[in-house]
């Protein structure tokens, strides 16, 4: 009976190590089973990330930081955008821009810019969501009577709109990213603005095309400042 007392603590101590030693390898193994799992996971998300960037490489997505930093994007008509703005520096300006995100983004950045830029009389307009919905409208076209309207995130479909802007004398600027209408041949129909600039609408105008409206709006801005 003694002997055997005197054996208990050994055997305990002997499959407390054997466990201990299990314990740390099963520890070792799951850790490196987890890694390489989760090394798979941020695989396929940057593959799926590179899919929809149309790139190969994460390398190419910095390259097209790097391109962007340098301002060597081109955008068609931003430059005579810029132009057509500053006539307007001591007459009305009116900003009309949209209730979403990206609509109130735009808004906001065209309001600041302009403001920095030393422009004083410039308002904004945006549409009531639930009574006149999207983007420009007539009632808005009856609100003003001079000066220079910037539509941002909206107006390049507006054709009918935008036209009787014109007849009224007003000048309009467009900085949109959505889809023109189109005719009964399918072809676009683009409004008659003074300047349009809408990378996703008209071919070939820049040399990117998936910018959103406050995208365009920042890309005035840093032109104008």
């Amino acid at each position: 009976m003694e002997q055997q007392k005197l054996l208990f603590p050994q055997v305990f101590a002997f499959f407390y190590f054997l466990f201990s030693i299990f314990f740390f390898f099963s520890h070792i193994l799951f850790i490196r089973l987890y890694e390489k799992e989760e090394f798979i996971m941020e695989n396929k998300l940057r593959d799926h990330f590179l899919k929809n960037m149309g790139v190969s490489s994460l390398e190419k997505v910095n390259d097209m930081f790097r391109k962007s930093y340098a301002n060597q994007y081109r955008i068609d008509h931003l430059t005579d955008a810029v132009e057509l703005v500053k006539k307007f520096k001591e007459q009305k300006i009116t900003i009309v821009g949209d209730y979403d995100v990206d609509g109130v983004s735009s808004t906001s950045i065209l309001m600041l810019s302009l403001r920095w830029a030393g422009f004083t009389n410039v308002s904004y307009r945006i549409p009531k969501r639930f009574t006149e919905g999207f983007g420009i409208n007539m009632n808005i076209v009856n609100e003003i009577d001079e000066g220079l309207v910037i539509t941002c995130d909206n107006g390049v479909a507006q054709v009918d709109v935008i036209h009787a802007l014109k007849e009224k004398g007003i000048s309009v600027l467009i900085l949109d990213h959505h889809e023109a209408s189109v005719d009964e041949t399918k072809h676009p129909v683009y409004p008659d603005a003074d300047v349009l600039i809408d990378p996703d609408a008209v071919p070939g105008s820049a040399d990117f095309d998936g910018y959103c409206g406050a995208g365009l709006c920042y890309r005035f801005a840093c032109e104008l400042l």
